[in-house]
């Protein structure tokens, strides 16, 4: 592929249940507007496993196969290693961890369409075992930490990189989509930040309360506390203690 934008390639990396296909459509859109080419690379690699291309999650792979100009490419989970990232617009949403699992469960147990054999098995457990039983798993609670410890280490708070959390993005939405044109397109798509400021709106007017079938959900911040037995609360909070420090969540 080729690009006829100068703009520097956006990388973004993301959590699960934090919004990610959301804010993937809302930079696709913004780069776009920009010039640039916006390419769902993760979906691609996903659907069609090119395996003379690598895993995106390798250092190698990773800069070989994404070029540091004109390109958009999609919700991207983190890199193994510590490769210099620093020629890319890198954005970094995160999200509290218990409200993640949290929205995990819902999601594995009730939203998603199933995908293979091994995913109605575990979603079939899910609604059986409880929603107690499932945060508690070990293997849960690390696919939710692994992520958020990456970011911690390599990209948050970094110079030069786009930090937000979920939570402020909820409560000031205007704020968040101003701010992010502004530093993946530099303003060259800020005609498309008030369009995108009212189709949330008209959502958030239209969404209702919860929907357990949805794919997007209520997403509340802080909801962890009103679907778990305080104990359970108190466990997760242990769990991902240093992880709420460095982040800013409350304990």
């Amino acid at each position: 592929l080729l690009s006829p934008s100068e703009l520097p390639s956006v990388r973004y990396f993301t959590c699960i249940r934090s919004a990610s296909q959301y804010i993937d459509g809302i930079l696709a859109r913004f780069y776009r507007a920009a010039g640039g080419v916006a390419h769902n690379l993760p979906n691609y690699y996903f659907h069609s496993k090119p395996a003379e291309s690598g895993d995106l999650r390798e250092a190698e792979s990773a800069l070989r196969n994404l070029t540091p100009v004109g390109f958009y490419f999609g919700a991207l989970r983190p890199i193994e290693g510590n490769p210099d990232l620093s020629a890319y617009r890198r954005v970094v949403v995160v999200r509290d961890p218990r409200d993640i699992i949290v929205s995990f469960y819902f999601s594995l147990a009730y939203a998603h369409t199933p995908s293979d054999a091994k995913f109605i098995r575990d979603a079939k457990e899910a609604r059986a075992q409880g929603i107690e039983w499932f945060v508690r798993q070990p293997e849960r609670i690390a696919m939710v930490r692994e992520p958020l410890e990456h970011y911690r280490k390599s990209l948050w708070g970094r110079d030069g990189v786009f930090c937000w959390r979920y939570e402020e993005m909820m409560g000031s939405f205007r704020e968040f989509a101003t701010a992010l044109e502004a530093y993946a397109t530099e303003g060259q798509a800020a005609q498309e930040v008030e369009t995108i400021v009212a189709e949330n709106e008209a959502q958030n007017r239209q969404a209702g309360g919860e929907n357990l079938l949805s794919h997007r959900r209520s997403g509340i911040a802080g909801a962890f506390r009103d679907k778990l037995e305080p104990e359970t609360v108190d466990f997760l909070t242990e769990q991902f203690g240093e992880l709420l420090d460095f982040y800013g969540y409350e304990r």
